[in-house]
């Protein structure tokens, strides 16, 4: 792991702003193999209206849950590489404990309620 000090401003993958002092930003990758095979990436498919039902209804509880923040996330649908991101999920929040703790939250709900598909692509 490398980890750095630095007196430099820091560089950001997303915007924030006063009322945030924290921002959360994770990428789920696709990893090289699946169940202990080798793939070439995942093929990832949805019920559009559905996922989009499920993830309006989630934004609404995770606001009562976590309070005042926001972010974004990104989900592919359709062919991922080993490598590339398939999540990614911005979170800004005041406190870095509630942005994390929403973070991971956010990534549960979708992996158990959004109706989102996995098909590995062995090799």
């Amino acid at each position: 792991m490398k980890i750095t000090l630095t007196g430099d401003k820091l560089a950001s993958d997303f915007s924030m702003d006063p009322c945030h002092g924290a921002g959360i930003v994770f990428h789920g990758v696709v990893r090289a193999s699946e169940a202990g095979l080798p793939i070439t990436g995942i093929d990832y498919s949805c019920y559009h209206s559905m996922a989009n039902h499920s993830l309006r209804k989630m934004a609404d509880q995770a606001r009562r849950l976590f309070g005042n923040h926001d972010g974004s996330i990104t989900h592919r649908i359709g062919f991922v590489a080993v490598g590339e991101s398939a999540i990614t999920i911005r979170v800004r929040s005041e406190r870095s404990g509630r942005a994390f703790d929403a973070c991971q939250w956010y990534l549960r709900r979708i992996k158990e309620d959004v109706p989102i598909w996995k098909s590995p692509v062995f090799l």
